[in-house]
């Protein structure tokens, strides 16, 4: 199957596939997982500080 698409090229991923960063239950090793595999992968931040947020994306 051919998953290239307008998605999939703006967005530099293999599949127009996007994991939800589902406030308190997605991880980084969810992301991590989802980049991976050559989707998009975000985290949710919002239950964190600034200075955890940095420190979490390094």
């Amino acid at each position: 199957m051919n998953w290239n698409n307008e998605i999939t090229e703006i967005l530099k991923i293999k599949y127009p596939l996007i994991q939800a960063p589902v406030f308190g239950v997605t991880t980084a090793d969810m992301v991590i997982s989802a980049s991976n595999m050559g989707c998009l992968g975000p985290l949710s931040l919002a239950d964190i500080s600034s200075d955890k947020a940095v420190e979490t994306n390094r």
